[in-house]
């Protein structure tokens, strides 16, 4: 939510991608007030803050994972093909 924050703010922000597989989740993690669009377009958050406000309970549900992306990673840090 942040992020598209930022996007709405910057004037040179032309796409911002989210994941769509999750929007049920969304809306349940954030009290129902997951991003709303509009002809294709997010619609600003009409609450104060960051217009979310996120259920703990739903979160506790879906603790971070940490993705195992070393494998794409060069030596030096660097993301590459394997």
């Amino acid at each position: 939510m942040a992020s598209l924050h930022v996007c709405m703010a910057a004037p040179n922000a032309t796409i911002l991608e989210i994941g769509s597989g999750q929007l049920s989740f969304w809306s349940d993690l954030f009290c129902g007030g997951a991003v709303r669009f509009e002809n294709g377009y997010a619609l600003p958050p009409d609450r104060p803050g960051l217009g979310i406000t996120i259920d703990e309970a739903v979160a506790a549900k879906r603790p971070y994972m940490r993705k195992g992306w070393e494998t794409f990673r060069y030596p030096d840090g660097s993301i590459g093909n394997n």
